[in-house]
């Protein structure tokens, strides 16, 4: 039972991203549309849910759940989509336009990689845990990631790059968390 419900999860998972993506592409074409604003936003919530119903699924070691082993190769994608989206949202914040729509575009960008950093979140909480030092190591980068990008933030007082490099450091955080999932604690003395 609980297999059928981590299934209808990693679904729930995919349809999420699929809408928050797909509703951030019709804004980056056409960027005065309500009704794709409001999907995008209605994207970031079912990402949201999606990790609620992903805590409600059981936890597997690894090969427990042969069936939900896409789910880390998805995580995966997801985090390196959501990296980058980050690495194309700092080029946007620093390319200079005088009528500063490069510097809006860099934060929709540097917001959709938080959602899409939160629904890896989802992914790793219905995969399989692995004892590997990559997810340990990737949990100590993005860590560090978001707390110097915080820090960054901080320095910059009260500036609009303050609040880009705050929305940067929850995606490492969301990213760290998610690489955490994966971790299989070692339960051993």
């Amino acid at each position: 039972m609980m297999r059928v419900v981590a299934r209808y999860s990693f679904v729930f998972s995919l349809i999420a991203v699929a809408t928050s993506v797909g509703s951030f592409a019709a804004l980056e074409v056409q960027s005065d549309s309500w009704e794709a604003a409001g999907l995008h936003r209605f994207g970031y919530v079912l990402i949201a849910l999606a990790v609620a119903v992903a805590l409600l699924v059981e936890r597997y070691s690894s090969g427990g759940a042969s069936e939900l082993s896409g789910a880390a190769r998805v995580q995966l994608v997801a985090g390196l989509v959501a990296l980058g989206f980050v690495v194309v949202a700092i080029i946007k914040l620093y390319t200079y336009t005088s009528s500063g729509i490069s510097q809006f575009q860099a934060y929709r960008w540097i917001d959709e990689s938080s959602a899409i950093a939160l629904a890896a979140l989802a992914f790793g909480l219905v995969g399989t845990r692995t004892r590997r030092d990559v997810a340990k190591y990737a949990v100590i980068l993005a860590g560090l990631a978001a707390v110097g990008a915080s820090c960054y933030a901080f320095s910059l007082e009260i500036d609009d790059r303050s609040l880009f490099w705050f929305l940067f450091a929850a995606t490492m955080g969301f990213l760290a968390t998610a690489a955490a999932t994966r971790v299989r604690p070692n339960l051993e003395t």
